[in-house]
């Protein structure tokens, strides 16, 4: 190798910054490259840098030469490619988990670390497995790692520089044969080369080809050329030949795929055959159900998926395998007949402990037009397909097998020089930091699955850079994604319930990352509890939609609940029976079950557009407001947040920056305090915290004389301070309905308060009637504090326990306790008077109360608070109600959170800051993400009061607040302009506290992301929304603009989903002799819907059964117009279609639309204009309908592709302007509707004006006879109804 580019690698070697221990690099490349020339050389020029330098080989690591042969036979003997030397003929392990020890020695306490690994392959010597290795190891120690597959993540995370070499293909066989010839013939030398080498390092690059530092192309020893990224791309394709991908059987594609050992342990041939089979019967399932009305539909395909693994799982469980759901994707789409759907399956043999068992993941995609089955492994993504158009029955499901992670690895598609994509939910999730690295372009995904799958942006990391964060409900589909992900070689970084994922040709940034996010696994001993908690987690969520389903089910008479979503049976809200709607409404709106109420009321959303709800009807008392009403959405704005999630994001990205806790004292209706802060938050988007204590508002015992009292003496201290903060915020929202983050807080349930025991458990359930606390303080430190022995150290874990016992029997207390943001304090905190008794925790302390609190969740059956972001209280030295003393150490928090983040304590919280230094908050940022503040507060408070009060309530210390009950009713009577001076006096100084703890401000995309809406509603509320969503129907109701036209509205056939025969021919029979002569069928292309409906035959037929029948032609066509003696347009005319309409999305321009009218027009036929659910009336169309003379719109009820839609009523409004339109310009135009109808929305249409009714799952049957039924029914209504 060149002398300049070895003194390039010496360089770079040499500034590897590593204070911690040695410096590792690794040298990877295929057979024969010069691997073992490079190691030596680089030995040999870095000795005198290094006190010792040890070259580790990973041939050591293969396995028995027995075991390698019996491995291949079949292999060779069929002449398949072996892709899995890395995976199954060596134990890379070996050599990560020692590098794992050197990684992890502490070199300063001990200079230096012995090795000794036995049981390696001696390739030199016996070549057999009994080769011992020892070395010593210093701090100063530079390890080259040398062999094929240094890339691999296990070894990558522990290696500080890569170098991948390459060469020309003839050039490596050349060298092998020559290196390898005194002992294997040149054939067999060959034959090893084609079918293991270049496969299995072919499949090794395209998973790991970004794990490099360096790529040299060393064809030429003396001419080594340094490469990009792309040129591994380039190699590939000269050494391997993708045409040996494709398997057509499934036996081939099994032992072509998996290794012996693999496909033996699951026994993949008898699994797969199952396996296959029942996929088809889902897919089958899907094709039937996408086709028909919600009515229809007896199951699920939740329910549907679970059968089948029940099915699966009976089959194979003679082999100890089972197969499990872990990931699900929008199954709901089904209803409104919207593919893809996905879900994600993990098979594993239930034989070995799961750490140690092989495991298969399957993500199966049903498409429109494939049904998918990827099947990630630790060999990389096998791919498992069939084309078909979903609706379409398949008889035989003829699979087609290939190896993805090849075929996907495109050299057509090189990487674009520093450009990024990243999908991240909001703004706020992003490390701005990647900015400096790449041009990034970002990709909003919004919540979980709502926008774009997880399995849709796993597709990316092929051949692109991507950065991407995602959050899932539930921890198995985290941790699912998780093990595909790894399966691609993407760096990935569970936490909480997020997964943060990567993969960067940037080796810089992506250390830079995986150090940023270092720190979050919990500890070896808590493992076994942390695996608990994740699935008591996730069983509670499915608990909680099976109930959600079970109640809809089984209380409501009008609505469905399929797939974890709410829907009426008949689709629609309009023409059903009042009465039972109103009870139905009031039953969901009302339900305990959060679900339920979400569900309902993003279901009113949908169908009711900005629905008004009368404010004087939402609240009971006087509203000094402009506006009349406010939406439905507004509603639910007003409600209070969890803000778990964004402490959690402050804590994993560092930043310095906190919420606010404000404790609030004017706790009454038009409270001074309360919506100053609310309105100061709100104007810079920043989260907030309002907040009270048990001290202040905890009730006196009746049973108990002169007991303890809140010392705000409230008469209902719970419900007052939940009803005024609500008002507080309403009145704040309803100013400018400005979206805003806040939380309702009850700060220190202090057990000091505790008198007559059972006092705080009394308040706790007292609160439990208002739904509309988002956080809990729990405070059992004063256990601690009132301990008074010497042996103090010695007790304080004992000590410990009893605090958290405390806490956590408070938290029984609370209903859906998993859902709240938790403080736990860990150490009794200073107060004015105590303060230099304090006890100061350590970092070992405080690690000790997380552990411990996290083993005592699990035990007490609340291990769903062991996976939520949860907030730790800690002394920092700062004092309650005080002046600080000498001892302030508030950034001690950050070293706190760095350790008890594994049992995910996200953050510190800062109390005590009374009169603490502005400099005291900037510097508590680094740890505390929630910094609470009273005492400032209160003596903002106090000091602006008018004179008169301020000397009734003069006190020290902040006492001030024990006497503010004496003025309650004269805050009433104080002057407005008075009022007003208060209010903004309490503002900016909750804007100057703000800007002092540098609190987040956020975009409207990152509130309406963080924002947990808890969907709670009053009686009031209930009958408001309830009366406002029979209003809305009884309005469109009473629109009738057919009166003065008293003629029916006529209906179309539309056997969209009959395929053409015997049945189509005897319904169009039928149809002629009930009178009906006007059809409307539908063509696709398969592009601009997914569907290809070729219906050439079933124009024919119409038209050849009489010369009355008229076609409505549907062209669901991308440019319909193109082709000089044939398109779509030319052929249907010629077979005789009378009306032929098109969608204008289906062109490129305006010129081409109207050249096919004019097209269409000079064939002799109707030319008609599709509007689509989303387009508008807009002056386009109007000026097209005028100037062509076009006298046939059809306005599509649903959107295009698939019947038994649920029919969207916002369209008759565009009728109704159509029919206006009409008239205004005496236009003879027919309107035409076509989707989603039914027997109730008919007469609905025909009040609108509609003169053609266009349908099919109104009227169809497997039978004649109910055809006929069914059809003449339809007709008999439409003309009753005039």
């Amino acid at each position: 190798m060149s002398q300049q580019l070895i003194k390039k690698i010496c360089k770079d070697i040499v500034s590897i910054n590593n204070d911690t221990g040695p410096v590792i690099i690794g040298i990877d490349g295929p057979t024969a490259v010069g691997k073992t020339f490079l190691a030596k050389n680089l030995k040999s020029k870095l000795k005198s840098k290094f006190k010792s330098i040890w070259i580790c080989q990973l041939d050591w690591t293969l396995k028995s030469r027995n075991y390698r042969s019996s491995s291949l036979k079949e292999f060779r003997r069929k002449r398949n490619n072996f892709y899995y030397e890395a995976q199954d003929h060596m134990s890379l392990n070996i050599i990560s988990e020692n590098l794992k020890k050197i990684k992890n020695h502490n070199f300063d306490k001990k200079n230096f670390l012995k090795l000794k690994i036995s049981s390696l392959y001696d390739r030199q010597g016996s070549s057999k497995n009994d080769l011992t290795v020892k070395t010593t190891i210093y701090k100063n120690t530079l390890i080259i790692v040398e062999g094929h597959y240094t890339s691999i993540p296990t070894l990558n995370i522990l290696i500080d520089y890569n170098i991948l070499l390459l060469g020309d293909k003839k050039e490596l066989l050349n060298r092998k044969i020559s290196r390898v010839k005194h002992y294997r013939s040149s054939s067999d030398t060959t034959e090893y080369f084609n079918l293991i080498d270049i496969p299995s390092f072919t499949n090794h690059l395209t998973l790991f080809q970004n794990n490099y530092n360096l790529i040299i192309d060393n064809t030429l020893y003396r001419k080594p050329i340094i490469k990009t990224n792309d040129y591994v791309k380039f190699w590939i394709s000269r050494v391997f030949d993708k045409k040996s991908l494709n398997k057509s059987s499934l036996d081939d594609f099994i032992e072509n795929n998996f290794y012996p050992s693999l496909s033996k342990d699951l026994n993949l041939k008898y699994f797969f055959k199952s396996f296959l089979s029942e996929i088809a019967n889902f897919d089958d399932f899907v094709s039937r159900n996408i086709k028909v009305n919600i009515e229809e539909i007896n199951i699920d395909l939740s329910s549907f998926l679970k059968n089948l693994l029940v099915r699966v799982n009976k089959q194979i469980k003679k082999n100890k395998n089972i197969l499990l759901l872990d990931f699900t994707n929008n199954f709901h789409k089904i209803y409104y007949k919207k593919a893809p759907f996905y879900f994600g399956l993990r098979l594993i043999n239930n034989s070995y402990k799961p750490e140690n068992s092989e495991k298969i993941n399957f993500i199966v995609k049903v498409e429109n037009k494939n049904l998918i089955i990827d099947v990630y492994w630790k060999g990389g993504v096998e791919t498992i397909f069939v084309q078909r158009d979903l609706g379409k029955t398949l008889k035989n499901y003829n699979f087609i097998f290939d190896k993805k992670n090849i075929r996907k690895f495109d050299i057509s598609k090189n990487f674009k020089k520093k450009e990024l994509m990243a999908y991240i939910p909001t703004n706020f999730l992003y490390f701005n930091f990647i900015n400096d690295y790449y041009k990034v372009k970002q990709v909003f995904t919004n919540k979980e699955e709502s926008t774009i799958s997880a399995a849709e942006i796993i597709e990316n990391f092929y051949n692109k850079e991507v950065f991407w964060i995602h959050r899932f409900s539930k921890f198995c589909e985290r941790d699912f994604i998780f093990n595909v992900a790894s399966s691609l070689g993407i760096r990935s970084f569970p936490i909480g319930n997020y997964l943060i994922s990567f993969k960067l040709f940037n080796r810089s940034l992506e250390k830079k990352i995986s150090d940023f996010l270092k720190g979050w696994n919990v500890p070896k001993e808590s493992k076994k509890i942390q695996e608990k908690s994740k699935k008591d987690y996730d069983k509670k969520i499915d608990i909680n939609r099976d109930n959600f389903v079970k109640y809809v089910n089984k209380k409501t008479k009008l609505f469905r609940a399929f797939d974890n979503s709410l829907f009426l049976k008949k689709g629609s809200f309009f023409n059903v029976d009042q009465k039972i709607l109103k009870k139905d409404l009031e039953t969901l709106l009302s339900s305990k079950n959060r679900n339920v109420r979400k569900g309902i009321t993003l279901l009113i959303d949908k169908n009711f557009n900005n629905l008004g709800l009368n404010i004087d009807e939402l609240w009971k008392d006087k509203i000094h407001t402009n506006k009349k009403t406010i939406t439905l959405n507004s509603l639910t704005n007003i409600s209070p947040s969890i803000l778990s999630d964004i402490y959690f994001w402050l804590s994993v990205k560092k930043e310095n920056s906190s919420i606010l806790a404000a404790n609030v004292y004017d706790i009454r209706k038009g409270s001074f305090d309360i919506e100053s802060y609310l309105r100061a938050a709100q104007s810079t988007n920043s989260p907030i915290v309002i907040q009270t204590s048990f001290n202040a508002i905890g009730q006196r015992e009746k049973r108990v004389k002169n007991g303890l009292e809140g010392y705000l003496k409230l008469k209902d201290g719970p419900g007052d301070f939940v009803k005024n903060s609500y008002l507080a915020a309403r009145n704040a929202y309803l100013t400018n309905e400005k979206n805003f983050l806040f939380g309702l807080g009850l700060d220190h349930v202090d057990i000091r308060y505790d008198k007559p025991k059972g006092r705080v458990k009394n308040f706790i359930k007292n609160f439990q009637k208002y739904n509309l606390i988002t956080h809990y303080t729990l405070d059992g430190s004063y256990i601690l504090e009132k301990n008074t022995r010497k042996n103090f150290e010695r007790e304080k874990k004992k000590l410990f326990n009893e605090v958290i016992d405390f806490e956590v029997d408070i938290i029984k207390l609370i209903n859906n306790y998993d859902i709240f943001d938790y403080e736990f304090c860990a150490s009794e905190l200073s107060y004015v008077g105590n303060d230099k008794r304090m006890y100061i925790p350590s970092t070992k302390d405080l690690l000790f109360f997380s552990k411990t609190l996290f083993s005592k969740l699990n035990k007490e059956k609340l291990s769903l608070i062991n996976m939520r972001p949860k907030l730790i209280i800690g002394n920092l030295g700062t004092t309650h109600h005080g002046h600080d003393n000498k001892t302030v150490k508030v950034e001690t928090s950050a070293s706190w959170v760095k350790e008890t983040k594994k049992f995910n304590f996200v953050s510190a919280v800062l109390h005590g800051t009374s009169r603490s230094h502005p400099d005291t908050l900037r510097k508590a940022v680094v740890g505390c993400k929630k910094i609470n503040v009273a005492g400032d507060f209160l003596q903002c408070f106090v000091s602006n009061l008018p004179e008169k009060l301020k000397k009734i309530v003069k006190s020290e210390h902040d006492q001030e607040k024990r006497k503010l009950h004496f003025i309650r009713k004269d805050l009433n009577m104080i002057p407005h302009s008075k009022k007003e001076e208060i209010k903004k006096s309490l503002s900016y100084k909750c804007l100057d506290l703000m800007r002092s703890i540098n609190s987040p401000v956020l975009t409207d995309m990152d509130i309406n992301y963080f924002k947990y809406k808890l969907y709670n509603y009053d009686k009031l509320q209930i009958n408001t929304i309830t009366k406002s969503v029979i209003k809305e129907i009884n309005n469109l109701n009473k629109i009738n603009i057919n009166l003065k036209r008293k003629s029916n509205s006529i209906f179309l056939p539309s056997p969209i989903e009959v395929e053409y025969g015997n049945y189509f021919k005897e319904i169009i029979n039928l149809s002629n002799k009930l009178g009906f002569k006007r059809f409307h069928i539908d063509v696709g292309d398969g592009k601009f819907i997914n569907r290809l409906l070729n219906v050439e035959n079933k124009v024919s037929y119409i038209k050849q059964q009489s010369p009355q029948n008229i076609v409505h032609l549907h062209l669901m066509v991308m440019n319909p117009h193109i082709g000089q003696k044939d398109n779509f347009i030319k052929r249907y005319s010629d077979l005789g279609a009378d009306y032929i309409g098109i969608h204008r999305k289906a062109f490129t321009n305006n010129k081409e639309i109207d050249e096919t009218i004019i097209l269409i027009k000079g064939l002799n036929k109707k030319v008609g204009i599709f509007i689509e659910v989303d387009e508008l009336i807009d002056e386009d169309l109007l000026s097209k309908i005028i100037r062509h003379k076009i006298n046939w719109i059809v306005l599509m009820g649903v959107p295009v592709g698939f019947g038994g839609q649920f029919f969207n009523e916002q369209i008759l409004f565009k009728a109704k302007t159509l029919r206006q339109f009409s008239i205004k310009n005496k236009l003879d135009l027919k309107i035409e509707i076509d989707g989603g109808l039914n027997r109730d929305n008919i007469l609905l249409c025909q009040k609108f004006g509609v003169n053609y009714l266009a349908g099919w799952s109104l009227v169809k049957s497997d039978n004649l006879k109910n055809y006929q039924k069914n059809i003449s029914l339809i007709n008999k209504k439409l003309k009753n109804d005039l």
